[in-house]
């Protein structure tokens, strides 16, 4: 593993331009001469009978040691400034390192926590001094514990500064998202080389972005919505008019002629009188057809498994297609809303199975678990691609996003598994 070099770690106090070291030779002269002139000068007289030589070497050492003791005393004067200063810078920056609105954290290569500042343990739940020694990957969700260990490897790698985001759980076990800022770093407190971490608190920002989301994807479902309203609407009104306008013509047309035949052919009334109550038959068909379309009676009346029964029945006939249809015994205690929920599901999927698989079989099994019911609807047709479909859009393919969102309504899952050879399976899942 790459180690942070000495050229890294001096790097900052060359960009700095720190000053070289001063010249202590001129310091001490310099601290001699400001000693020299704050000695007061001699006033006694030498004593008699003492030669010049031995006087003037008396004098020579008392200035000496006079200046020697001035010279300490100003040293000592600069040093306590000195420790004055360096106290009150070490407090601020003990201020700002622990009070700071990051958490910062110093860490090896496996993620165990060497240093913290206290917002950094108070956004974990934890006393400093219980968190020294702990792994931060701990306390990220599974998913994110990567994350975090793949930006230490490329810190410790030397790649120089990694930037991510994770989801992160308190000692409580409260959740939030963090920004994570991650850099090389040496620790002189523990003379190694550690990667130093700011980790800040994105909660709101993620949460106003998936509120920004929802909103889009709510005005996009709406837009859908109306849009498959529309559709059907259309459907419907061309369906009434191709079909139940013109039986309601034909059998305007017959009653005329019943009019005017009335008294010519009494055989000729009763044969039209039989064409008139065929085409009363199949118009009433007809209207019937569409209001099962619209909601069938049998749902709210006989249940979800008469009504399904009926559906596939209907589905058989008009496509060929064979349908193997289970359930489990108390289906029909479901909520109204379930059923309706299941029933638009699979009349959805056998729609796109006629209309897309090229099937000649289905599977629809209903089953149940302690806390939910779960609708799986299997075909034999061709495959497709379930990841390139979603990534589309959901305006190309309104059944597959109807059936999505019919499940999301009630609370449930929507998953498609879709493999060559073995056709299309849709797993629908709805807690109780």
């Amino acid at each position: 593993m790459k180690k942070i070099s000495d050229e890294q770690r001096k790097a900052p106090a060359k960009q700095r331009g720190a000053a070289k070291p001063p010249d202590t030779a001129a310091a001490a002269a310099e601290l001699r001469s400001r000693a020299e002139s704050s000695l007061p000068k001699p006033r006694k007289a030498p004593k008699a009978g003492t030669s010049p030589a031995s006087e003037a070497d008396s004098r020579r050492l008392l200035h000496e040691l006079q200046v020697h003791q001035i010279e300490l005393e100003m040293q000592n004067a600069e040093l306590q400034e000195s420790r004055n200063l360096a106290e009150t810078l070490l407090e601020k920056y003990v201020e700002l390192y622990d009070f700071a609105p990051v958490g910062y954290f110093s860490m090896d290569e496996q993620g165990k926590i060497l240093e913290v500042n206290l917002t950094g343990a108070a956004m974990l739940g934890v006393v400093r001094s219980r968190l020294i020694g702990r792994s931060l990957p701990r306390f990220a969700e599974l998913p994110f514990r990567p994350v975090i260990l793949d930006l230490l490897a490329q810190v410790f790698a030397g790649s120089g500064k990694q930037v991510g985001e994770a989801r992160l759980r308190k000692d409580d076990g409260t959740p939030f998202w963090a920004g994570l800022h991650a850099s090389p770093a040496f620790s002189s407190e523990i003379d190694r080389d550690v990667c130093r971490m700011a980790i800040t608190d994105i909660t709101a920002r993620r949460d106003l972005e998936q509120s920004r989301r929802l909103q889009q994807q709510l005005r996009e479902m709406s837009h859908r919505s109306l849009q498959a309203l529309e559709t059907e609407r259309i459907r419907i009104s061309r369906d009434l008019h191709d079909d139940i306008a013109q039986m309601l013509v034909g059998i305007n047309v017959h009653l005329e002629a019943l009019v005017r035949k009335s008294e010519i052919s009494p055989k000729a009334l009763r044969q039209d009188i039989v064409r008139t109550q065929r085409l009363v038959s199949t118009a009433v068909q007809s209207i019937l057809r569409f209001a099962v379309e619209l909601r069938p009676t049998s749902l709210d009346d006989l249940g979800l498994r008469v009504s399904l029964t009926s559906l596939l029945d209907d589905f058989m006939k008009r496509t060929g297609i064979r349908v193997h249809f289970r359930t489990y015994a108390d289906i029909d205690h479901l909520s109204r809303d379930q059923r309706t929920t299941l029933y638009r599901i699979a009349q959805t999927a056998l729609s796109n199975v006629a209309e897309h698989s090229h099937a000649t079989q289905v599977e629809l099994r209903i089953s149940k678990t302690p806390d939910a019911v779960c609708l799986d609807i299997t075909d034999n047709g061709s495959a497709f691609d379930v990841s390139q479909t979603e990534a589309q859009g959901s305006n190309q393919h309104l059944g597959l996003t109807s059936m999505r969102e019919r499940a999301e309504m009630a609370g449930g899952t929507f998953r498609v598994e879709s493999v060559p050879g073995k056709g299309t399976t849709l797993h629908v899942q709805i807690p109780f």
